[in-house]
Protein backbone atom coordinates (compact mmCIF):
# COMPACT_ATOMS: atom_id res chain seq x y z
CA UNK A 1 0.00 0.00 0.00
CA UNK A 2 1.69 3.50 -1.21
CA UNK A 3 1.53 6.17 1.46
CA UNK A 4 -0.88 9.31 1.06
CA UNK A 5 1.41 11.09 0.18
CA UNK A 6 2.90 9.45 -2.59
CA UNK A 7 -0.94 8.64 -3.88
CA UNK A 8 -1.59 12.49 -3.64
CA UNK A 9 1.58 12.57 -5.62
CA UNK A 10 0.71 10.12 -8.63
CA UNK A 11 -3.11 11.87 -8.89
CA UNK A 12 -1.29 15.09 -9.85
CA UNK A 13 0.98 14.08 -12.16
CA UNK A 14 -1.93 12.31 -13.94
CA UNK A 15 -3.67 15.85 -13.66
CA UNK A 16 -0.64 17.47 -15.34
CA UNK A 17 -0.46 14.54 -17.62
CA UNK A 18 -3.89 15.69 -18.67
CA UNK A 19 -3.94 19.14 -18.42
CA UNK A 20 -0.46 19.04 -21.50
CA UNK A 21 -2.67 16.61 -23.65
CA UNK A 22 -5.90 19.44 -23.07
CA UNK A 23 -3.16 21.99 -24.19
CA UNK A 24 -1.78 19.93 -27.40
CA UNK A 25 -5.88 20.03 -28.19
CA UNK A 26 -6.50 23.40 -28.17
CA UNK A 27 -3.60 24.17 -30.12
CA UNK A 28 -5.30 25.26 -33.59
CA UNK A 29 -2.78 23.09 -35.78
CA UNK A 30 -4.74 20.11 -34.14
CA UNK A 31 -8.27 21.11 -35.07
CA UNK A 32 -9.81 21.68 -31.80
CA UNK A 33 -11.19 24.89 -30.74
CA UNK A 34 -10.36 26.26 -27.28
CA UNK A 35 -14.35 25.80 -26.31
CA UNK A 36 -14.04 22.54 -27.11
CA UNK A 37 -10.33 21.80 -25.22
CA UNK A 38 -11.60 24.08 -21.93
CA UNK A 39 -14.28 21.69 -21.86
CA UNK A 40 -11.90 18.68 -21.88
CA UNK A 41 -9.76 20.19 -19.39
CA UNK A 42 -12.70 19.48 -16.84
CA UNK A 43 -12.80 16.60 -14.69
CA UNK A 44 -15.91 14.52 -15.20
CA UNK A 45 -18.21 13.04 -12.55
CA UNK A 46 -16.93 10.19 -13.02
CA UNK A 47 -13.00 10.44 -12.47
CA UNK A 48 -14.45 13.04 -9.95
CA UNK A 49 -15.74 9.80 -8.06
CA UNK A 50 -13.27 7.19 -8.39
CA UNK A 51 -10.70 10.02 -7.38
CA UNK A 52 -12.88 10.37 -3.78
CA UNK A 53 -12.94 6.67 -3.58
CA UNK A 54 -8.97 6.14 -4.11
CA UNK A 55 -8.20 8.94 -1.36
CA UNK A 56 -10.61 7.68 1.21
CA UNK A 57 -9.02 4.28 0.94
CA UNK A 58 -5.76 5.96 1.28
CA UNK A 59 -7.28 7.29 4.34
CA UNK A 60 -8.73 4.43 6.04
CA UNK A 61 -6.40 1.67 5.11
CA UNK A 62 -4.08 3.86 6.59
CA UNK A 63 -5.31 3.85 9.76
CA UNK A 64 -6.03 0.09 10.25
CA UNK A 65 -4.05 -1.76 13.18
CA UNK A 66 -1.54 -4.50 11.83
CA UNK A 67 -2.28 -7.59 14.28
CA UNK A 68 1.03 -9.00 13.69
CA UNK A 69 2.81 -5.92 14.96
CA UNK A 70 -0.07 -5.60 18.00
CA UNK A 71 0.38 -9.05 19.10
CA UNK A 72 4.67 -8.67 18.84
CA UNK A 73 3.96 -5.09 21.52
CA UNK A 74 1.76 -7.73 23.55
CA UNK A 75 4.81 -10.28 23.69
CA UNK A 76 7.28 -7.41 24.23
CA UNK A 77 5.00 -6.15 27.21
CA UNK A 78 4.86 -9.26 28.50
CA UNK A 79 8.35 -10.03 28.65
CA UNK A 80 9.36 -6.70 30.49
CA UNK A 81 6.21 -7.59 32.91
CA UNK A 82 3.93 -4.49 31.95
CA UNK A 83 1.11 -6.90 32.61
CA UNK A 84 -1.70 -4.01 32.10
CA UNK A 85 -0.59 -2.74 29.06
CA UNK A 86 -0.62 -6.59 27.77
CA UNK A 87 -3.99 -7.09 28.93
CA UNK A 88 -5.12 -3.74 27.29
CA UNK A 89 -3.46 -5.08 23.77
CA UNK A 90 -5.07 -8.87 24.01
CA UNK A 91 -8.60 -7.42 24.64
CA UNK A 92 -7.96 -4.77 21.48
CA UNK A 93 -7.23 -7.84 19.48
CA UNK A 94 -9.86 -10.02 20.62
CA UNK A 95 -12.74 -7.55 20.20
CA UNK A 96 -11.85 -8.11 16.52
CA UNK A 97 -11.38 -11.48 16.31
CA UNK A 98 -12.07 -14.12 19.06
CA UNK A 99 -9.43 -16.59 18.93
CA UNK A 100 -8.32 -19.41 21.80
CA UNK A 101 -4.61 -18.51 22.21
CA UNK A 102 -5.21 -15.00 22.39
CA UNK A 103 -8.41 -15.72 25.15
CA UNK A 104 -5.18 -17.94 26.89
CA UNK A 105 -2.83 -15.41 26.41
CA UNK A 106 -5.41 -12.50 28.40
CA UNK A 107 -5.92 -15.30 31.61
CA UNK A 108 -2.10 -15.33 32.00
CA UNK A 109 -1.66 -11.82 32.52
CA UNK A 110 -4.44 -11.21 34.64
CA UNK A 111 -3.35 -14.19 36.62
CA UNK A 112 -0.11 -12.25 37.01
CA UNK A 113 -1.87 -9.36 38.24
CA UNK A 114 -3.61 -11.54 40.42
CA UNK A 115 -6.75 -10.52 38.74
CA UNK A 116 -8.22 -14.29 39.64
CA UNK A 117 -11.92 -13.92 38.49
CA UNK A 118 -11.31 -11.54 35.49
CA UNK A 119 -8.63 -14.23 34.44
CA UNK A 120 -11.26 -17.57 35.44
CA UNK A 121 -13.39 -15.56 32.89
CA UNK A 122 -11.02 -15.97 29.71
CA UNK A 123 -9.55 -18.97 30.34
CA UNK A 124 -13.30 -19.88 29.81
CA UNK A 125 -13.50 -18.25 26.95
CA UNK A 126 -10.40 -20.29 25.42
CA UNK A 127 -11.86 -23.50 26.30
CA UNK A 128 -15.17 -22.62 24.81
CA UNK A 129 -13.09 -22.51 21.74
CA UNK A 130 -10.88 -24.60 21.89
CA UNK A 131 -11.74 -27.52 24.91
CA UNK A 132 -8.26 -29.78 24.36
CA UNK A 133 -6.22 -26.26 25.75
CA UNK A 134 -4.78 -28.05 29.13
CA UNK A 135 -2.65 -24.93 30.08
CA UNK A 136 -5.95 -23.16 30.22
CA UNK A 137 -7.61 -26.11 32.02
CA UNK A 138 -4.87 -25.75 35.02
CA UNK A 139 -4.94 -21.99 35.07
CA UNK A 140 -8.60 -22.07 35.51
CA UNK A 141 -8.35 -24.44 37.77
CA UNK A 142 -5.71 -22.60 39.88
CA UNK A 143 -7.85 -19.43 39.84
CA UNK A 144 -11.10 -20.93 40.60
CA UNK A 145 -8.60 -22.30 43.83
CA UNK A 146 -7.80 -18.81 44.58
CA UNK A 147 -10.80 -17.58 45.03
CA UNK A 148 -11.45 -20.65 47.25
CA UNK A 149 -14.16 -22.33 44.62
CA UNK A 150 -12.50 -25.54 45.28
CA UNK A 151 -15.06 -27.73 43.62
CA UNK A 152 -15.37 -26.08 40.53
CA UNK A 153 -11.23 -26.03 40.77
CA UNK A 154 -10.95 -29.79 41.76
CA UNK A 155 -13.31 -30.44 37.93
CA UNK A 156 -11.07 -28.72 36.26
CA UNK A 157 -8.06 -29.59 37.52
CA UNK A 158 -8.54 -33.31 36.68
CA UNK A 159 -9.85 -32.69 32.82
CA UNK A 160 -6.55 -30.93 32.61
CA UNK A 161 -4.72 -34.24 34.30
CA UNK A 162 -6.69 -36.37 31.40
CA UNK A 163 -4.93 -33.79 28.45
CA UNK A 164 -1.59 -33.85 30.44
CA UNK A 165 -1.38 -37.08 32.36
CA UNK A 166 1.47 -36.62 35.37
CA UNK A 167 2.50 -33.16 34.37
CA UNK A 168 4.22 -31.58 37.60
CA UNK A 169 2.26 -28.42 37.90
CA UNK A 170 -1.07 -30.06 37.55
CA UNK A 171 -0.22 -32.82 39.96
CA UNK A 172 0.86 -30.27 42.62
CA UNK A 173 -2.77 -28.07 42.21
CA UNK A 174 -4.75 -31.01 42.24
CA UNK A 175 -3.19 -32.20 45.68
CA UNK A 176 -3.49 -28.62 46.87
CA UNK A 177 -7.11 -28.74 45.60
CA UNK A 178 -7.82 -32.24 47.29
CA UNK A 179 -6.72 -31.47 51.00
CA UNK A 180 -8.63 -28.12 50.83
CA UNK A 181 -11.54 -30.13 49.85
CA UNK A 182 -10.51 -32.31 53.12
CA UNK A 183 -10.06 -35.04 50.72
CA UNK A 184 -6.91 -35.72 52.61
CA UNK A 185 -6.36 -39.23 51.26
CA UNK A 186 -6.64 -38.61 48.19
CA UNK A 187 -4.50 -35.15 47.92
CA UNK A 188 -1.81 -36.68 49.99
CA UNK A 189 -1.80 -39.69 47.59
CA UNK A 190 -1.01 -37.26 45.22
CA UNK A 191 1.62 -35.05 46.44
CA UNK A 192 3.58 -37.93 47.68
CA UNK A 193 3.47 -39.11 43.79
CA UNK A 194 4.47 -35.76 42.63
CA UNK A 195 7.40 -36.28 45.83
CA UNK A 196 8.91 -39.23 44.30
CA UNK A 197 9.37 -37.76 41.24
CA UNK A 198 11.01 -34.62 43.17
CA UNK A 199 12.05 -35.63 46.42
CA UNK A 200 13.84 -32.10 46.97
CA UNK A 201 10.01 -30.25 46.40
CA UNK A 202 10.27 -28.01 49.55
CA UNK A 203 7.05 -26.59 48.43
CA UNK A 204 5.39 -29.91 48.18
CA UNK A 205 7.26 -31.31 51.49
CA UNK A 206 5.93 -27.98 53.74
CA UNK A 207 2.30 -28.49 52.12
CA UNK A 208 2.32 -32.19 53.04
CA UNK A 209 4.21 -31.59 56.65
CA UNK A 210 1.39 -28.81 57.36
CA UNK A 211 -1.51 -30.53 56.11
CA UNK A 212 -0.62 -33.53 58.25
CA UNK A 213 0.20 -31.23 61.28
CA UNK A 214 -3.37 -29.53 60.80
CA UNK A 215 -5.31 -32.40 60.19
CA UNK A 216 -3.76 -35.51 61.87
CA UNK A 217 -5.51 -35.51 64.98
CA UNK A 218 -8.60 -34.82 62.77
CA UNK A 219 -7.76 -37.70 60.25
CA UNK A 220 -7.18 -40.11 63.40
CA UNK A 221 -10.39 -39.44 65.02
CA UNK A 222 -12.48 -39.21 61.91
CA UNK A 223 -11.34 -42.23 59.46
CA UNK A 224 -10.52 -43.98 63.08
CA UNK A 225 -13.98 -43.71 64.30
CA UNK A 226 -15.66 -44.15 60.78
CA UNK A 227 -13.10 -47.23 59.16
CA UNK A 228 -11.50 -48.85 61.99
CA UNK A 229 -10.16 -51.91 60.88
CA UNK A 230 -9.97 -50.67 57.15
CA UNK A 231 -6.22 -50.37 54.77
CA UNK A 232 -7.15 -46.55 54.50
CA UNK A 233 -8.04 -45.91 58.00
CA UNK A 234 -4.42 -47.42 58.75
CA UNK A 235 -2.88 -45.62 55.86
CA UNK A 236 -4.38 -42.55 56.90
CA UNK A 237 -3.55 -43.10 60.47
CA UNK A 238 0.62 -44.14 59.68
CA UNK A 239 1.01 -40.88 57.32
CA UNK A 240 -0.13 -38.98 60.52
CA UNK A 241 2.21 -40.53 62.55
CA UNK A 242 4.71 -40.31 60.15
CA UNK A 243 4.85 -36.67 59.68
CA UNK A 244 4.61 -35.82 63.54
CA UNK A 245 7.51 -37.76 63.43
CA UNK A 246 6.60 -40.99 65.54
CA UNK A 247 7.93 -43.51 63.01
CA UNK A 248 7.17 -47.17 65.52
CA UNK A 249 3.68 -46.61 65.52
CA UNK A 250 3.63 -45.43 61.73
CA UNK A 251 5.43 -48.33 60.88
CA UNK A 252 2.56 -49.93 62.95
CA UNK A 253 -0.25 -48.77 61.24
CA UNK A 254 1.26 -49.64 57.77
CA UNK A 255 1.89 -53.53 58.67
CA UNK A 256 -1.53 -53.55 59.79
CA UNK A 257 -3.12 -52.18 56.63
CA UNK A 258 -0.42 -54.10 54.47
CA UNK A 259 -1.22 -57.21 56.24
CA UNK A 260 -5.49 -55.81 55.25
CA UNK A 261 -4.38 -55.01 51.39
CA UNK A 262 -1.03 -57.01 50.39
CA UNK A 263 -1.34 -55.49 47.02
CA UNK A 264 -1.65 -51.94 47.86
CA UNK A 265 0.79 -49.91 45.83
CA UNK A 266 3.55 -47.53 47.74
CA UNK A 267 2.82 -49.59 51.51
CA UNK A 268 6.19 -51.47 51.31
CA UNK A 269 7.79 -48.74 50.80
CA UNK A 270 6.35 -46.74 53.21
CA UNK A 271 7.34 -49.66 55.95
CA UNK A 272 10.89 -49.22 54.36
CA UNK A 273 11.25 -45.75 55.32
CA UNK A 274 9.97 -44.93 58.46
CA UNK A 275 11.98 -48.26 59.52
CA UNK A 276 15.07 -46.92 58.12
CA UNK A 277 14.26 -43.42 60.02
CA UNK A 278 13.96 -45.80 62.77
CA UNK A 279 17.18 -47.65 62.59
CA UNK A 280 19.24 -43.96 62.34
CA UNK A 281 17.53 -43.40 65.72
CA UNK A 282 14.68 -40.90 64.27
CA UNK A 283 11.29 -40.62 65.78
CA UNK A 284 9.94 -43.00 68.80
CA UNK A 285 10.18 -46.51 68.91
CA UNK A 286 6.38 -48.68 69.21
Amino acid sequence: MLPFSCLLTGVNKSAGRSAEKADDFSNPSVGMSADTARKMRAPQPTAWRLLVALLWAAVLFGQQRDPDSDLAAARQAEQAKQFGTAEQIYEQLLAVRPDAELYQRLGLVRHMQNKFSTAAEAFRQALKLSPDLWGSRLFLGIDLYRVNQFEDADVQLMAANRLRPNEPEILFWSGATKLARHDYMVGAEILEKLLERDPSNAEVLRMLAESYATFGTSLLDDVGNRYPNSAAGLIVQGKAFEFEGTYGPAKEAYEAALALKPDRPGLREAIARVDARLKSGGGSAP
